[in-house]
């Protein structure tokens, strides 16, 4: 059941689980922001698409990689992802959370995103959301999932974490 979450400490609550579920060599760096982050998900299918893609990234990763996941608010999205009523979904702006490698050598992380499982693609579409692929300047790359945000605590009703 989707309700409103501070995203910070749903991130922490996968961070402790994503560390037990990754190969021994890839450690994970996680940066969150430092105001609260709402949004309407339902915890265990946003856990199952960062699961998702934790896997993809990691499996293209340097044995001795780190697997970054970083949470930060957009006021918008990106050019390339507007489409005509976009900025409707998201009146409080966008939650962008990113999973990706620091490392320069990892391979071009496009090809997760052409071919989304299906439930990916049904978890963009029903909560609204975008993804896209972010190239980091030769540090490898991210794929980023554009969550739309629900306002602050007092107005969207949120329940803890």
């Amino acid at each position: 059941m989707r309700e409103v979450h501070d995203a910070r400490t749903l991130l922490q609550r996968f961070a402790a689980q994503l560390r037990c579920a990754l190969d021994a060599g890839i450690g994970l760096k996680l940066e969150l922001p430092a105001e609260a982050a709402h949004c309407r998900v339902d915890a265990g299918e946003l856990e199952s698409v960062l699961t998702e893609l934790a896997r993809r990234v990691s499996s293209v990763m340097p044995r001795e990689g780190v697997l970054r996941l970083k949470a930060e608010r957009r006021a918008a999205l990106p050019a390339e992802l507007l489409v005509p009523s976009t900025t409707e979904h998201a009146p409080h702006g966008w939650l962008a959370l990113s999973v990706g490698s620091t490392q320069a050598d990892t391979p071009d992380l496009r090809w997760p995103v052409k071919s989304p499982r299906a439930d990916l693609a049904r978890f963009v579409r029903d909560t609204r959301s975008a993804l896209s692929v972010r190239p980091l300047d030769g540090r490898g790359a991210d794929i980023v999932l554009y969550l739309p945000c629900a306002g602050d605590a007092a107005t969207a009703g949120a329940v803890p974490g």
